[in-house]
Formats: C-alpha cells, sequence, structure tokens
C-alpha cells in the first residue's frame, strides 16, 4: 500500500507509487505468454478429441475415406496458426485429407 511521503523532493505531503512499472509490465507479459500457452495446449486437446469422437462415431457412410480424412482444426494466436490438427488417411484408397485442409487454410486466411 502506498504511504504518504512527507517530503519526497519537490512533492511534500503527497502519495507516491514507488512501483517499477517495467517490472510489473514484464512480469504481466510474461505471465500472459504462459497463459496463453495452456489455452493452445487444451484447446489443441479439445480439437484432438474432437476429432476423434468424428472420426470414429460419424454416422455417415463414407465410402472413399475423405469424408472422415478431411476433419481436421487449427489453433490460432494473434490469427497466426499454431498448431493444426493432424489430417490422415482413414479408410479407402483416395484422399488423406490435405486438399480439404490446404483449402481451407487458404480461404481462412487470405480474408
Amino acid at each position: 500500500m502506498a504511504k504518504v511521503v512527507t517530503t519526497h523532493g519537490k512533492y511534500k505531503g503527497v502519495i507516491v507509487s514507488k512501483t517499477d512499472m517495467r517490472k510489473l509490465k514484464a512480469g504481466l507479459q510474461a505471465k500472459m505468454k504462459d497463459i496463453v500457452a495452456l489455452l493452445v495446449k487444451q484447446l489443441s486437446f479439445i480439437g484432438e478429441e474432437c476429432i476423434r469422437i468424428a472420426r470414429e462415431s460419424g454416422s455417415y457412410n463414407d465410402i472413399t475415406g475423405n469424408l472422415r480424412s478431411s476433419i481436421g482444426y487449427v489453433v490460432l494466436v494473434d490469427g497466426k496458426p499454431v498448431v493444426t490438427g493432424a489430417s490422415k488417411q482413414y479408410s479407402g484408397k483416395d484422399g488423406n485429407g490435405e486438399a480439404a485442409h490446404r483449402f481451407q487454410l487458404q480461404h481462412t486466411f487470405s480474408k
């Protein structure tokens, strides 16, 4: 808590902050980076679980495997991708989901 300083240079009887604002800002920025990293990790986990559930329990007739192979996700930080959900060939002889994933990324970031 700030205290009243009777003599502080030209300021007499004024409440003066003795907090180093640069240290405070640096500490807050470091904490913010930790929080963002934790959020990215959690969102990546959620994305992976959503992909797993969609691929395993999709109630659609996926003859070529393209539908299940095209499922993916992207985690963005400040509009830039930091994590992308891996596309893989789920079943069938055609498609591995890469074309749909590339199209989606190009469409998303060209705006």
